[in-house]
Order: structure tokens, then sequence, then C-alpha cells
């Protein structure tokens, strides 16, 4: 989910609405301010990612969930 959806539409307020039906969610944003960042920390999700590191972070993550499924 990103944090700057355009229209005025707030990444962070449509995950908490997301949050209701899903468990697991990753913010993939290029906001590295710390601003921003704190609108997350009341939320529940699985991790944020800033977009320039964002296929490295998809892959390692990929990585480990293969690994897991391994081991069910």
């Amino acid at each position: 989910m990103d944090i700057n959806l355009g229209n005025n539409l707030d990444g962070t307020e449509i995950v908490k609405i997301i949050l209701k039906d899903h468990d697991i969610l990753l913010f993939l944003s290029s906001h590295i301010e710390c601003a921003i960042v704190d609108k997350t920390e009341d939320i529940n999700f699985y991790g944020y990612a800033v977009k320039i590191q964002a296929l490295l972070f998809l892959m390692l993550l990929l990585r480990w969930l293969s690994d897991f499924m391994k081991h069910m």
C-alpha cells in the first residue's frame, strides 16, 4: 500500500479499512520522513519498504515465505 494515493486519499486510512478483513499488509512508499512513517505506528502491518529498496525486500520476503511453507 502506498502512503499517498492521490486525490487526497491517504493510504494509512485505507489500510485501517483493509485490515478489518485481511491480516497482512505491506506499506510501499517513497516517503521516509518521520511524520509520514509515524502515521503507520498504530497500524498492525507486516512491513514498511521504501520503493527504492522494494525489489530486494520483496525478493527476501518471497524467499522467507517459501522456506516457511516448506516447514508447514
